[in-house]
């Protein structure tokens, strides 16, 4: 079965291209108002099409000339794997052409790789209480890793690990740097992360991939990550003061006002209600409809503040019940 691609022409529901292009624009010219790398916090709830506006967007980047290149990375997907900084390099390394630069990326992230699975990172020895002397016994010494002495474990397995993360981020600094055009990173899914992977994330973000012609769009619901960070660090925490050592700039995405529902629900009238709509999918062909019930419907969902996604859900329903009864 063949998957659409999803673009503004064949499934913007809501008329969010020229948001994008704002936006395209926006990035553009602030990015280069900043030293390092350059961090936007898009904010919208769950369940309100920012999966698929990012995919849309992405796919009118990829096509257009003379803007970004876009690394796409659903963060909920590499949770599970918990590397953050490996779950980046890995798409970056995706992105850019077969060169000469590539191997010692490939070859150096290795490396860290080793380190996590002999050693654990910071989480998993919080969480778990490995041994990390012990375990620093089977790092192997040919892939350039120490064994360390016992009593010299812990620094010279730290020293190893930062020396190792340096070298990296000067490698990814000269292939960033190389790049004819931006390099635009899409962190999608990232509230749905858990509590300490989600400030993980962040952090990597920030203190590692502080790195100029890099350029970030975190899309995050930001109720569900100020809940996040306040159950690793404590209720009263100030999550406003708190996020804003990682975004430099804040956004929302504008599919909660009045007349973007309205635009959304009659877009989903005429692919669920309509008659041509119960003739494709040969259901029982619904009457045509007195014009006061779709606006009956349009203010239901505006008045209930209803978002994409439970707006779907409704109009999937409501053809169900109408295709089943006469």
């Amino acid at each position: 079965k063949m998957v659409m691609t999803k673009t503004f022409s064949n499934f913007d529901k809501f008329g969010l291209e020229s948001f994008a292009d704002k936006l395209t624009t926006y990035l553009q010219v602030e990015s280069k108002f900043v030293d390092e790398s350059f961090v936007l916090s898009l904010n919208s709830e769950f369940g309100s099409g920012k999966s698929t506006f990012f995919e849309m967007w992405a796919n009118k980047l990829k096509s257009a000339a003379n803007t970004f290149e876009v690394v796409y990375i659903n963060a909920w997907e590499s949770d599970f794997q918990g590397d953050p900084l490996l779950a980046i390099v890995s798409c970056l390394l995706n992105l850019l052409r077969p060169s000469k630069d590539i191997e010692p990326i490939k070859e150096t992230a290795g490396k860290l790789c080793k380190f996590a699975l002999s050693i654990g990172n910071d989480v998993v020895q919080r969480f778990t209480g490995v041994d990390v002397i012990k375990a620093g016994q089977y790092a192997e010494s040919k892939d350039g890793i120490a064994k360390p002495e016992i009593g010299h474990a812990c620094f010279q397995l730290y020293q190893e690990r930062h020396n190792l993360f340096e070298k990296l981020k000067n490698l990814l600094r000269d292939v960033t740097g190389k790049s004819e055009y931006p390099i635009l990173i899409i962190i999608d899914e990232l509230d749905r992360c858990r509590p300490n992977y989600a400030i993980e994330f962040l952090e990597t973000i920030k203190h590692f991939f502080d790195i100029n012609g890099l350029i970030f769009v975190i899309g995050v619901d930001r109720n569900q990550l100020a809940s996040s960070a306040k159950a690793l660090f404590g209720q009263q925490l100030d999550f406003d003061e708190y996020y804003r050592k990682f975004a430099h700039r804040n956004a929302s995405l504008p599919v909660k006002s009045q007349h973007m529902t309205e635009q959304f629900c009659r877009k989903l009238v005429s692919e669920y209600l309509s008659d041509d709509a119960f003739g494709k999918k040969s259901r029982f062909s619904y009457a045509k409809h007195d014009s006061y019930r779709i606006e009956n419907i349009v203010e239901l969902c505006k008045t209930f503040s209803l978002n994409a996604r439970q707006i779907h859900e409704f109009f999937r329903i409501t053809a169900h019940v109408l295709s089943s009864v006469k």
